[in-house]
């Protein structure tokens, strides 16, 4: 059958389960699978590009709603890369530095902190990876499940393996589960972000 809304979903992985009476704990599946797949994920058809405008003597910007972590971050007026820095080498050389047109930035929370301080307004251009929309019954579908809906139906499999107590279907569907999240990251990127340290800016 095809896979392609929520409701589809929900279905594919009772057929899946042969099992009528688990409706209601169905969407949890679901749910806990999304966080198993976000976490794994690192596709192309995340990133999306943002230009965040500076304030002046203002050390900070706020990030995306959805954001993950950035793939570059550049300067509009400069046409320069800015250089990430982890929070404690940020800390350590933002004090000796004034004012002026930022170089280097840091993630702390749900923002992106500038050293120099912008001394005025300046344009980023961020391209960053974004998180994927959640599905639910009013956000019925997303990119990921109508081009992998593969990546869904096992991922909340597995997350249904202990509740029903299958523990023989359980390694299969684990090894379905994270080949589809490999052929997706394989073919959707190649390893050329600017930041290297994703990991430590992941929020």
């Amino acid at each position: 059958m095809s896979i392609s809304t929520y409701s589809e979903l929900q279905t594919a992985v009772a057929n899946h389960l042969h099992r009528t009476d688990l409706t209601s704990v169905i969407p949890t599946f679901i749910q806990l699978a999304e966080h198993k797949i976000f976490g794994a994920l690192d596709s192309r058809k995340q990133d999306s590009v943002v230009s965040i405008t500076t304030i002046a003597s203002q050390e900070y910007v706020a990030l995306p709603d959805d954001f993950i972590n950035f793939r570059t971050v550049a300067c509009s007026e400069t046409y320069q890369t800015l250089k990430y820095q982890a929070p404690e080498q940020f800390a350590r050389e933002f004090l000796s530095i004034d004012s002026g047109t930022p170089n280097n930035y840091t993630i702390v929370g749900d923002k992106m902190y500038l050293s120099p301080v912008p001394d005025a307004v300046y344009t980023l251009r961020c391209v960053y990876q974004a998180k994927v929309p959640t599905l639910s019954d009013s956000a019925t579908s997303n990119w990921l499940l109508t081009a992998y809906p593969a990546v869904y139906l096992y991922g909340s499999l597995c997350e249904a393996a202990p509740y029903i107590k299958d523990n023989n279907q359980l390694p299969i569907w684990e090894s379905l589960f994270q080949r589809s999240v490999e052929s997706i990251n394989a073919q959707d990127w190649s390893s050329m972000a600017a930041m290297q340290t994703k990991g430590d800016v992941t929020v």
